[in-house]
């Protein structure tokens, strides 16, 4: 087939252009933008996606509207956004309709640019204001997944029946072998319209109900001769798989930068503080989203419920024999590893994971004893997953050969301490509520 000589422009009067010298700018007059969200399916740090949209722009010039098939979004939108609106859409196989309703809705409104974005597209703060900065009619940011294939957000040509064709120069934009800005046939889940052009797109047919939305908008625009443009001069994002997992179980290769973001304050511990003698602290390690999203999830981790857990007389879930287990060992591990012998001194960790529990402790139960039981582990480390006063009245942790008590203790702080031989670490009783805390320990003793 000879195509439609939709190769970057080549045969319908547009040209190819590179943009070698161009630099990182932003558009001094903070146009007023309407950015449109679409979550269809379940996309993990959704969260993430949410703040990074609207952390580089001046958020009082943005309406922010938000389709997804939750009646609620765990994103808490700020408060000096211009406009935020949120509405509930079950979506079926396409969503023709939803896109028409949310051009309607900024026609409505005096802003700018369009900004649609799919939840599959993972944009950086800097994104937006870079895409504006290039004052083109529709421009796109190049996103790619992040397993290795060729599969991004724009395509280089199509067959004369509107299939995708690989152009001739998709691997040199994709790899970022040549850098600038292109004009091409197709761009999908995230891209800029000047406000002439997202009007003019209202009157017309551009989401065909007869044809995948995103292929109909491309064949409309482009039998219009309105030129679209995929910009690879940056990292702006990336795009994402959807997946049924928490985010909290996502710790691998494809998601850890999320995983960072959204569940460490630091990926480098600067300083502990000593509550008892040798118990270390290190303050607000982790986010408050970790300890939620913990106790959200944990009968999804692949643990083990047990009533009587093997060191401990509360109840818990063994989280040993999970495979998170082993990505959050290594984040630990990460953390500490280099911290223990200055700890420590004289002692040379080996970071074995001898076990690891999400410990409940219940005030309204009746305690029989509240202590963890002799460890054979050489070092704990334990974070609380919930902030004492969400369990009022009571509650912390009393080391009691050290007659040393923490009851100050907060969700993501991070403690460190040795074997129950030295330290014998006990459970205070609370009149109500539950605490949850993650225990992991370390390295045989001998």
């Amino acid at each position: 087939s000879s195509g439609i000589n939709a190769e970057y422009g080549v045969g319908n009067g547009v040209t190819r252009t590179t943009c070698n010298s161009c630099r990182r700018v932003t558009d001094p007059s903070s146009p007023t933008l309407f950015i449109a969200v679409l979550v269809r399916k379940s996309i993990p740090f959704s969260v993430n996606l949410f703040d990074s949209i609207v952390g580089g722009q001046q958020r009082d010039k943005i309406h922010l509207v938000v389709l997804s098939p939750e009646v609620e979004l765990s994103w808490v939108p700020p408060s000096d956004l211009a406009e935020f609106t949120h509405l509930q859409q079950d979506f079926e196989d396409e969503d023709h309709d939803s896109r028409y309703f949310l051009l309607e809705m900024f026609a409505s409104t005096n802003a700018e640019y369009f900004i649609f974005i799919d939840s599959i597209a993972h944009i950086t703060s800097s994104t937006i204001p870079e895409m504006l900065a290039l004052r083109k009619p529709i421009v796109s940011p190049m996103l790619t997944l992040r397993d290795g294939t060729a599969w991004s957000n724009f395509w280089g040509s199509f067959t004369d029946s509107w299939s995708y064709q690989r152009s001739s120069d998709y691997a040199n934009i994709f790899t970022r072998t040549v850098k600038g800005v292109f004009p091409v046939p197709c761009v999908r889940y995230a891209y800029a319209v000047q406000r002439g052009v997202a009007l003019h797109m209202l009157q017309l047919d551009v989401y065909d109900q007869h044809v995948d939305p995103d292929i109909s908008f491309c064949k409309t625009l482009f039998s219009e001769n309105i030129p679209m443009y995929i910009s690879n001069l940056h990292d702006y994002g990336w795009l994402k798989s959807s997946t049924s997992s928490p985010d909290i179980k996502l710790l691998d290769k494809e998601n850890t930068n999320d995983w960072m973001i959204k569940y460490l304050n630091t990926t480098e511990i600067k300083e502990f503080s000593s509550p008892c003698s040798n118990v270390f602290r290190a303050e607000s390690v982790f986010t408050e989203n970790f300890g939620k999203d913990m106790v959200a999830s944990v009968d999804n981790l692949g643990g083990s419920f047990t009533w009587k857990p093997k060191h401990y007389e509360r109840p818990g879930y063994d989280l040993s024999t999970s495979s998170f287990s082993d990505s959050l060992k290594d984040l630990i591990t990460n953390l500490t590893l280099s911290h223990i012998p200055q700890l420590y001194p004289g002692y040379t960790p080996k970071g074995e994971l001898i076990d690891s529990w999400i410990i409940e402790v219940e005030g309204k139960k009746k305690l029989r004893r509240d202590t963890n039981l002799a460890h054979e582990a050489a070092y704990h480390v334990l974070i609380p997953l919930n902030h004492p006063q969400d369990r009022e009245v009571g509650g912390g942790y009393r080391f009691s050969r050290l007659n040393c008590t923490v009851t100050d203790h907060k969700a993501g702080d991070m403690f460190v301490f040795p074997g129950f031989i030295t330290h014998h670490k006990y459970d205070l009783p609370q009149t109500e509520g539950i605490h949850l805390y993650l225990e992991m320990s370390f390295d045989a003793p001998f």
